[in-house]
Order: C-alpha cells, then structure tokens, then sequence
C-alpha cells in the first residue's frame, strides 16, 4: 500500500490518529521524509504519524527467544547530536535469523525512546504459536517449533525499572486467550505497585492479505487541554485512558480521569460509568464489571441488551486498592472495552526500588590469566549508543559492585584492552531463565522473584587481551 491508501484507511476507520510503522515505501526512509510524506496526507481530523514496532528483538535472531515487541508513541526522530533514531533502534534489535547482530537489550531501546520523548508499550506479550522455521542465519530447519512473540524479557523491565509504560491488554480482535492472559498479567504488576497503562493495539499490516484492520482494536485517551502528539503519549503513560475492539466507554472518579489517585481515607467516592455498544455490530451490551485489584467486585448484567447503559457505583477504600471497570458486547470475545485503573492510596504512592546487579567481579589478564588492578565503568546504552557512568577502582583484579539492573561493565587495565560485558547477556543463567519463559510462567510471581534472585548473583570474569596484541 502506498501512503495515500494509508490515509484512506485511516479515515475510513474513523481514526483521529494512525501512527504508521516500518517498513515504508520509501527507498532510506528519514524521520523528516516520513513526516513529510505523512504531514501532506493529514486532515485536522486524522493526523498521520510515523513510528515504529521497536523494540523487536529475538535474542541472535532466534525466533523461539523473543524478548519481547514493543511500540512506540509520541519519539522526536532525532537525538540532540543529530542521529537518526529509527536506523539506532533497528540497528538494536535483531529480526528473525539476524544471527550476526550485537545483542542488545529491550531495556536499551526503551531507554532512547524515553530520552527521546517518547512512551513505549509492550505488545502482545502472551503471543507464541507453532510452526516451521529456520534453514537461514545458520538455524536448522525445523517442520514445528514454538515461535513467539512473548514479552519474555518484561519481568526484567519490570524489575529494573520499569523501563516501559504499559502493556496492550487487547492486540487485534483475534486473540482473546492471549489478551485474557495478557490482563492478568496488568493485575499483577498493579497488584504488586509497578502503575503501567493498559494499553491496544490493532497491530496491523498493510502488507499482507487478511493482515489485520487499523483500529480494530484501538486506544482512546483523555488529554486536557489542546490535542498534540506530546499530550497523547504523556497522558497514555499516565493510564488517563479506556481501551476498546467496538463497545465504548467512559469512567471518572469523583471527576477524576482513569490513572487518577485518591486517598483511601473511608470518603465516599462516586465512580460514574457510561457505557455504549459498538455501532459497527446489531447486538447490543450484555455487562458491565467492576473489578477491585484485577477481580470481580460487581456485575451489571443487561437484559434486553441495550445499547446504551449508565451508573454510578459507590465506594469506599481504607486499604490500598485499585479498580477498573469491563463492558462487553454480545460477542464477548470481540467486543469489549477496559478502562484505566483507578488507585487508592492510604499514603503518598511510591514505586517499588528498581533492583540492580550484585556483580562478583574478577580481571585478568587474556594470555597468562594473571590478576590485574583495573578500572570499572558502568556503560548505559540509549539504543546502540553507548554512555559512560561512574567508575569503581578494582584493586587485585577482584572484588564486588552493586550497579543498575540496565547497566553493562566495562573493565579497563594499563597495557590492555577494555572489554565490557553485560549483567544480562552473560550471565548465562539468567539469560536462559529469561529467555525460555512460556506464556504461563509471564503471570507467576515467583518468575520476578527468580530474576531477583539471579541478579543478586552476577558473576562476570574479564579477560582483557593485551594492548596491540592479535
């Protein structure tokens, strides 16, 4: 499809924005030529945006260890220096069978993103299925393997962060068991502190058959004040939202938009519900739910499947809690609409402490194995851009750090070359724990806790060659 047909798409969906990712029918798209391309088709109703589905990272491009796919909202297009930022974040991650790619982090990407800007949202995160692949990138061909595109790496994000700002809770219409999973998931992060949006997506393709509908499944956000793309992706990070594949759905609390925080003080608190069905099916709403920490707490059931339904639900919170109401259609599984959480709080809300790396360090020397006296810098990647943070003197060539989960080492030693390794990719433990995650293990607690665990024991040998040598 070309660009116009794009926007054509986009209006027919009755879309206020559709943001457009790679690949695109430019020959070395640029974030200025692709804003030019998309800035000409835009309407004062329909703005047309380029993003991109980044991070999309299979760890050594191995399609059974995906770390995760993520999108991203609201990213100017250039770094402060000058640097294309769509060419730094394709370059940090690796598609399938992109084998020979230095291996790069999901935690990296989102960090440029941010600095960037921008808000990035994990996508699909429960999504794997079976299938054949491989015979390119050096991968054997294989008639059946799992393929996936889970989001093994978030428990980490989590941890270390949270490095994102949320998670689609629908991808599609297509994938109710996935979505299903993918809100509980949400429930427990909220249950657990870490606040994230609940985010949608349609994912769709425009280059292939049958690829999927822009805004099938779609995001509508409250933004105060004038509409910009800024505002959008500062409030979507916020939770000021409702998600939907049809029915339509507003909630405040006490005048309140989702994403808001109350004290849990015993007051009583009006949360005020509109609902209305789907205008592109006959059927109307079969229920509307409220649930309290990612459980049922009460149920409209709506006879006579209305198209319209509205209430106002009393509550009182002494304990920290937090809700969200569901609508569904008279087809459950494609037409249902989540709100935003509501929180409450009986003290100011903080977020949990990011875990860092407990790192048992040793430095030697490549050829004679021989201790060395070094220097330690804690190395942060913007994408594939590296940035030097402080230093740790080594002394006898072993001894132990505590750094950000997100940080690599580098060791450096007169008369020798650096060398600089990651907390993540390798420590091997960790990296297999992670990478072989299933789509059941995402929803388990005891999952983070392992991760914990192993960041709490890095070990990391540095076998520096000798300056100038082979």
């Amino acid at each position: 499809m070309d660009f116009d047909q794009v926007a054509l798409a986009a209006r027919a969906e009755d879309l206020r924005h559709l943001s457009l990712s790679h690949a695109w029918t430019l020959e070395a798209p640029t974030p200025e030529s692709l804003a030019d391309e998309l800035n000409r088709r835009s309407t004062p109703d329909c703005l047309l945006t380029w993003n991109l589905e980044a991070p999309k990272n299979y760890y050594r491009g191995d399609a059974s260890r995906c770390l995760g796919h993520c999108w991203t909202l609201g990213m100017q297009g250039r770094t402060p220096a000058g640097h294309d930022v769509i060419t730094m974040l394709l370059a940090a991650s690796a598609w399938d069978y992109e084998s020979h790619k230095p291996s790069f982090a999901n935690f990296e990407s989102h960090a440029l993103i941010r600095a960037q800007g921008g808000a990035v949202f994990y996508t699909h995160p429960a999504r794997w299925w079976t299938g054949p692949w491989g015979g390119q990138g050096g991968y054997p061909k294989q008639a059946s393997m799992r393929i996936s595109n889970m989001a093994v790496e978030l428990p980490l994000d989590v941890l270390a962060g949270p490095t994102f700002d949320g998670l689609d809770l629908i991808t599609g219409t297509g994938e109710f068991a996935a979505d299903q999973k993918a809100f509980r998931l949400w429930a427990l992060l909220l249950n657990r502190g870490y606040r994230l949006a609940a985010t949608a997506s349609s994912d769709a393709c425009f280059d292939r058959p049958g690829g999927a509908v822009p805004g099938a499944a779609r995001v509508y956000t409250f933004v105060e004040g004038d509409f910009s793309l800024s505002a959008v992706a500062q409030a979507t990070a916020r939770g000021r939202i409702f998600v939907t594949t049809g029915p339509l759905l507003l909630t405040s609390l006490d005048g309140h938009p989702p994403g808001s925080a109350l004290p849990a003080d015993g007051r009583p608190r009006t949360l005020r519900v509109e609902a209305w069905s789907s205008g592109a099916t006959t059927g109307g709403l079969a229920r509307v739910e409220l649930l309290r920490n990612g459980e049922l707490f009460q149920e409209a059931a709506l006879a006579g499947q209305p198209t319209a339904f509205r209430t106002n639900w009393a509550l009182t919170e002494h304990q920290t809690a937090w809700y969200c109401v569901r609508a569904f259609g008279t087809d459950e599984r494609r037409q249902r609409a989540i709100s935003g959480a509501f929180f409450f709080d009986p003290q100011p809300w903080h977020a949990p402490e990011p875990v860092r790396a407990r790192i048992e360090v040793r430095v030697v020397a490549a050829d004679s194995g021989q201790a060395l006296d070094a220097t330690l810098t804690e190395i942060s990647y913007a994408g594939v851009q590296p940035q030097a943070g402080p230093t740790h003197r080594l002394a006898d060539g072993s001894g132990r750090l505590t750094i950000p989960a997100t940080a690599r080492l580098q060791a450096s030693a007169p008369g020798h070359e650096a060398v600089t390794l990651s907390p993540f990719f390798d420590h091997p433990e960790l990296l297999e724990f992670v990478t072989q995650l299933n789509d059941d293990d995402l929803l388990d607690w005891a999952t983070f806790e392992r991760i914990r665990a192993l960041l709490g024991e890095v070990r990391l040998t540095f076998r520096l060659p000798a300056a100038g040598g082979p």
